[in-house]
């Protein structure tokens, strides 16, 4: 289904509108000048003598805006006529204004300022003649088409009356306003639990060149109308959806799938008592990894409305892909979302001004195509290492050359070497698994190289398998460090990329994403000197694999090299 919340604006870009407003002001500049046509006064007093507007006069005076318009800033004002405007609607808008200046609510998310007053008022003159059609910005950022005829598709009436202040405009109608994407959220009773969430990290910042300056006392300039811009540092991470500028699409889960959700999702990101807000933390990721899993950028996933595959505003950049250790696909990427069982399907879709809500009453992202994510943790960098025992330190890279027989069967074709510090030395190394989850089950791989894939001309000694015990610690919930031992004896295969599993489904009760915390896995040489002949103590580790785990036929896929 698809309902449409907005009418036909297309925002124009900055360029465009000031050079277009720049040209038709100087034409109108010498059209006044030439023909004497200023009018003394200033909107405010134009607005006062005119009694066909006393309605929206009535409201602009209730909210102080008398000031604003007999002030200094240029300002052009299309003000609906009493039968656009009636009294007992000017009434209301009256008494909503007041109700929530008492309630506590900031003139910033007043409604009747942001969605009706300053719906009606823009900054600087916009005279409008046969030529005229493109988009203005209003107070409250909105993109509103203006033509020689109408201002967002209501009738112009009494046009370009130029004050000393700005222009006044009369309109037959009130100008429609159209929520963008995060403020429709706030609008839609089913979907309120992300609007709530992301307005807990809301900041008004003062915005000068948009803000109306009165006298200066002191040295300070003393605003009549101080205009604040919206900002929230969630923002930056999933995408701008309250800016008027841009073009996104939310598939966006309603109450019940967010509560669902977000309770399964809190397990994930449980910290231990030691981490500086815990429970913050628990909070923010849980639900940041909901709503921002389903944010799409319009610039970045051209054709949009029929693409064969959408990548959220969280997805690695393509360009990225190949520094980065995710392993298996792409994160935050969606193919055939419009298709039978694509995370557009059964959806409502909602046409906004700056995008798309498809509201999902049945979300269908899983979190093994977002946060929960196959790492691949090489041994060879340093940041992973941790100790070294029994072995030279520091522990030797191989690189394997393109003309060995096992390029590419190793990730990034290099790896570390374990080498005892004298021959009846059971080496042990111990390296650091970052961006865990807490309640996930893990399945843990290492993958060990063969001697030949650095030297094809490798001994029979130096080609033996390894035989090795593993431990793993990490903190409780307490703060307290742990150390296990994973179950049995572990061996690898000779003259194989092996990628040898130490645990199925393990779970670690808390979670390190987001701190300087790690889990630490220890691999230790477990040979006796009665069994040198059949192994060696020398450990060639490219890396681990960590995956989360999935039942048999749920679509795991198969480690890779």
């Amino acid at each position: 289904m698809r309902k449409h919340y907005h009418n036909t604006i297309k925002a124009t870009t900055a360029v465009i509108v000031v050079i277009g407003l720049t040209a038709c002001s100087d034409q109108w500049d010498d059209h006044y000048t030439a023909a004497d046509n200023t009018t003394q006064g200033t909107v405010w007093e134009a607005l006062q003598a005119d009694g066909n507007l006393s309605h929206f006069a009535q409201v602009a005076e209730a909210c102080h805006y008398d000031l604003v318009l007999s002030g200094s800033q240029t300002l052009t004002v299309f003000a609906p006529t009493n039968d656009a405007l009636s009294q007992a609607e000017a009434d209301a808008l009256v008494s909503q204004y007041e109700a929530e200046r008492k309630s506590g609510v900031k003139d910033d998310d007043n409604t009747v300022l942001k969605q009706f007053l300053k719906n009606h008022i823009s900054l600087y003159n916009h005279p409008v003649s046969s030529l005229s059609g493109d988009s203005i910005t209003m107070l409250n950022g909105k993109y509103t088409v203006l033509t020689s005829t109408s201002v967002g598709g209501r009738q112009l009436k009494q046009t370009n009356q130029l004050k000393s202040n700005g222009m006044l405009f009369t309109v037959d109608g009130q100008i429609p306003y159209y929520p963008n994407v995060y403020e429709y959220t706030g609008q839609d009773n089913d979907l309120d639990s992300i609007y709530n969430f992301l307005s807990k990290y809301n900041e008004y910042v003062f915005d000068a060149s948009q803000s109306v300056p009165g006298e200066i006392k002191d040295g300070k300039t003393h605003y009549l109308d101080s205009v604040t811009v919206l900002s929230n540092p969630l923002f930056t991470l999933i995408g701008y959806i309250n800016r008027e500028d841009s073009a996104y699409w939310m598939l966006a889960p309603t109450n019940s799938e967010w509560t669902r959700l977000t309770q399964e999702y809190d397990n994930y990101f449980v910290y231990d008592k030691a981490v500086s807000r815990r429970d913050s933390m628990q909070y923010t990721n849980s639900r940041l990894a909901l709503v921002g899993s389903g944010i799409f950028n319009a610039n970045d996933n051209q054709g949009i409305s029929g693409a064969d595959t959408l990548r959220s505003t969280l997805a690695t950049p393509r360009s990225l892909r190949a520094y980065s250790d995710i392993i298996d696909y792409d994160y935050y990427t969606y193919p055939h979302p419009f298709a039978a069982g694509g995370i557009f399907e059964g959806t409502d879709d909602i046409e906004l001004s700056n995008g798309h809500v498809r509201k999902a009453g049945d979300y269908r992202i899983s979190k093994y195509q977002t946060f929960a994510q196959s790492n691949f943790i090489s041994a060879a960098m340093t940041q992973y290492q941790d100790t070294i025992l029994n072995a030279e330190d520091p522990l030797t890279l191989r690189t394997v050359v393109s003309t060995n027989p096992f390029y590419n069967q190793i990730r990034s074709n290099v790896f570390a070497e374990i080498v005892p510090k004298t021959s009846g030395d059971n080496p042990q190394v111990t390296f650091k698994l970052p961006d865990l989850l807490s309640n996930m089950g893990y399945d843990i791989y290492v993958v060990f190289a063969p001697a030949l894939a650095y030297n094809q001309y490798a001994t029979d000694e130096q080609r033996l398998p390894c035989r090795f015990i593993s431990y793993l610690t990490y903190n409780d919930l307490n703060g307290k460090p742990v150390t296990s031992k994973l179950p049995g004896t572990f061996q690898t295969k000779a003259d194989a990329v092996d990628s040898v599993l130490l645990a199925s489904d393990y779970k670690f009760p808390t979670c390190i994403v987001g701190t300087d915390r790690y889990v630490k896995i220890r691999i230790q040489s477990a040979i006796g000197n009665s069994q040198t002949s059949k192994y060696s103590r020398t450990m060639r580790i490219a890396g681990f694999y960590i995956k989360p785990h999935r039942e048999e036929g749920s679509g795991q896929s198969t480690v890779s090299q």
